[in-house]
């Protein structure tokens, strides 16, 4: 019945519906910014902390962190799996697990980075632990507890290898702050590359009704995506290097920008659009379609992908500068054209 109101009558969905929720969203954010925000009161000590946790959780992540789980099981297991509830279980659980370890992640960085020093008022004043909005044992003390809800969870994941297979992930994140990040370029950009890569196969695993095998047939029907993905990350990672060879360079950080200089950086970064390439052509191939009848069609998933990862690589490489436009936009762009190139392996 709503569907059918939103199609014949459009109009009245607009100014009797869109119009008037409009207005009161705005009448609303007139009246908390310009009255309510004005006399608020300061803020607690706890609810100050608190968000000063969410902050360096960064929760921009967590879409991503979802998506990459979804898109595991998607590929792996198609839509059949959201008619069992058990697996339906089983996914929502990696899912959670998947942004639980990843929000930690990124608390433990920041913990770590400034118990080194590398966050400090010049670099990265507006970090909680910087800006003091929290302090160090508050956020050890909390991690300790996070792990532990993390450690219970894993509990809960229905196969002994799929519970080994999260608590490497979430192990993984720990040594890579503490004991990988200094070591040089290979190891920190793999190690995050690795890390986001198992969501997917995370994803495809869960989906598997049968425990017996279910996180090698997972992950063999979308190792082609992992691939890709660990590919995309790493070149990324690299251009990230890129534009902060300067901060990296002071603080004794071993990235290829700052031993091998940006020009040659940004040349890795575009060797790393090839693999993806090849298999963005190779992976419909091998499930037997043909590119001739409809080449146009067939290609424009491959001239979205890898080719608008090696745009990006290569206008980044042309800038001759680590902090040029290009190099901000390939960095910001760049999960865009991975998406795709992943999407369209999981289609094939």
């Amino acid at each position: 019945m709503g569907l059918r109101i939103l199609v014949d009558r459009p109009m009245f969905v607009f100014l009797d519906v869109v119009l008037p929720s409009f207005v009161i969203l705005l009448l609303g954010d007139i009246v908390w910014h310009r009255l309510i925000k004005r006399k608020r009161r300061p803020q607690p000590a706890w609810s100050r902390k608190c968000m000063a946790f969410w902050k360096m959780s960064r929760p921009q992540n967590i879409p991503l962190s979802l998506l990459l789980v979804l898109a595991g099981a998607f590929g792996a297991g198609g839509k059949a799996w959201l008619n069992v509830a058990s697996v339906r279980l089983q996914v929502l659980l990696c899912a959670i697990l998947t942004v639980m370890v990843t929000t930690s992640s990124c608390i433990v960085n920041d913990y770590f980075d400034f118990l080194a020093s590398t966050d400090t008022e010049e670099s990265q004043a507006s970090r909680p632990l910087v800006a003091k909005d929290i302090t160090a044992a508050e956020v050890k003390r909390s991690l300790k507890w996070f792990y532990f809800l993390v450690l219970v969870c894993i509990c809960l994941v229905d196969t002994r290898a799929l519970r080994i297979y999260v608590l490497v992930n979430a192990v993984l994140t720990y040594i890579y702050t503490k004991s990988l990040k200094p070591r040089g370029f290979v190891w920190k950009n793999g190690c995050v590359s690795l890390i986001i890569t198992l969501a997917i196969g995370l994803g495809a695993a869960a989906v598997q009704q049968q425990a017996a095998g279910a996180l090698a047939r997972g992950l063999c029907a979308v190792f082609p995506s992992m691939v890709i993905t660990f590919c995309g990350i790493f070149a990324r990672e690299i251009i990230m290097d890129v534009s902060d060879v300067e901060g990296d360079r002071a603080t004794g950080i071993k990235t290829l920008a700052v031993v091998a200089g940006p020009s040659t950086a940004l040349r890795t970064a575009q060797a790393f659009v090839l693999p993806i390439l090849l298999l963005q052509l190779l992976v419909p191939m091998l499930h037997g379609r043909r590119w001739f009848p409809l080449v146009p069609v067939s290609l424009l998933p491959i001239a979205l992908g890898a080719g608008g990862l090696a745009l990006l690589t290569v206008r980044a490489a042309r800038s001759h500068a680590p902090q040029s436009p290009e190099v901000r936009q390939a960095i910001e762009l760049f999960p865009l054209p991975l998406a795709v190139a992943v999407g369209h392996s999981l289609a094939a």
